[in-house]
């Protein structure tokens, strides 16, 4: 299954590099079913159609097609999106 061209939009203004597009690109490719948590220093970032499902299910906000929390929250986040029936691949 190939990633949706607005996939690649929002990865570019969201992501600082070529290289870190291109991961993500891979990654949603392998897990097209998945909700993708991508870690970013102290926090966990997701993009387009993820960020919409992790705003969601836990009412953070999104910006430029992006939803993040904490990385301190994943104990909570991860259970919320479990149970809302969700698949989570996480690149840590």
């Amino acid at each position: 299954m190939q990633v949706t061209q607005g996939l690649e939009s929002y990865v570019l203004r969201s992501l600082k590099t070529e290289k870190e597009m291109e991961r993500v690109k891979e990654l949603k490719n392998k897990y097209p079913d998945a909700i993708l948590l991508i870690r970013n220093a102290g926090y966990y970032n997701t993009y387009g159609e993820d960020a919409k499902k992790v705003a969601e299910v836990t009412g953070k906000e999104i910006r430029n097609n992006m939803c993040n929390f904490k990385k301190s929250e994943l104990d909570l986040v991860l259970p919320k999106l479990i149970r809302a029936g969700n698949r989570i691949a996480i690149e840590d």
